[in-house]
């Protein structure tokens, strides 16, 4: 308990800090937050009924043997490579995701079991999901943190943010989510999830900070109107807009999703 009232103590000047940010932005933002709550309310009642884990596909692709023509199916055939023996380590995967049908259902089986199924198949979809949180960021004001924005000499430390295009070249500037490591998944396997895999949603991961209520209410909503997502999972520590005992940060609104209709990312 002593341990746990020091830790209580040692967050109390930040939060202190945070809390105040907010009775600011509640009080001049209160109509615009108001109207984000509505809309992520929206989301949560959308994604009710839906299991929120990593689930296998079951759909088996087509032999690679089988004799295509112009009418085939049969999206591309490619002889075994780097790709099968070196990085996925598996047949099977490598033909999933080089063989897809068009106008293939999704067809989802049971949930995933091995982190390192999970682990390649994050980085395979990485540059999939940061090209479409940068199309976002560009849209609706959102914006990317700057590495070492936290460490400013002198007063106390402020984070910075800034938009960015997605550049290569300017990339190092910003410190981005990316796929989580695998030290990361496995303590929140051990200390959240009882070690079930599938419920380990997080592996691709990247955060818009955004300057007002309005500009992350019409990202929110772009993202629900996607025909290529389907939002699986939200979170909110903006529902209460006077409460603040069980909050000792930045206010969030988390949303968990798959790029269902995204070719990339299917194959």
């Amino acid at each position: 308990a002593w341990l746990v009232s020091l830790g209580g103590r040692g967050i109390l000047p930040g939060k202190a800090r945070y809390d105040e940010v907010w009775r600011r932005v509640a009080e001049e933002q209160g109509e615009a937050l108001a109207s984000l709550q509505k809309a992520v309310g929206e989301m949560v009642k959308a994604t009710e009924g839906k299991k929120p884990v990593q689930l296998n596909r079951t759909s088996v692709p087509r032999k690679l043997s089988f004799v295509h023509g112009k009418d085939s199916q049969v999206e591309s055939v490619h002889q075994p490579d780097y790709l099968e023996h070196n990085i996925l380590q598996s047949a099977r995967l490598a033909a999933s995701l080089r063989v897809c049908r068009r106008d293939e259902a999704m067809v989802w089986g049971g949930p995933v079991n091995s982190l390192d199924q999970l682990h390649t198949q994050a980085f395979l979809v990485h540059d999939t999901f940061l090209d479409l949180v940068v199309f976002l960021g560009k849209h609706y004001g959102g914006k990317f943190k700057l590495k070492g924005s936290a460490e400013c000499a002198g007063s106390e430390p402020q984070p910075e943010f800034a938009a960015w295009d997605g550049s290569k070249e300017s990339q190092g500037r910003y410190a981005l989510g990316g796929v989580k490591s695998v030290a990361s998944c496995v303590a929140k396997l051990d200390t959240a999830y009882s070690h079930n895999v599938s419920m380990l949603l997080d592996l691709v991961r990247e955060t818009l900070y955004f300057d007002t209520a309005t500009d992350l209410e019409a990202c929110l909503r772009a993202i629900q109107d996607d025909p290529e997502l389907e939002v699986v999972q939200v979170k909110s520590s903006m529902g209460d807009l006077d409460a603040s005992e069980l909050w000792a940060g930045m206010r969030f609104v988390k949303v968990s999703m798959m790029l269902v209709g995204s070719r990339d990312a299917r194959w």
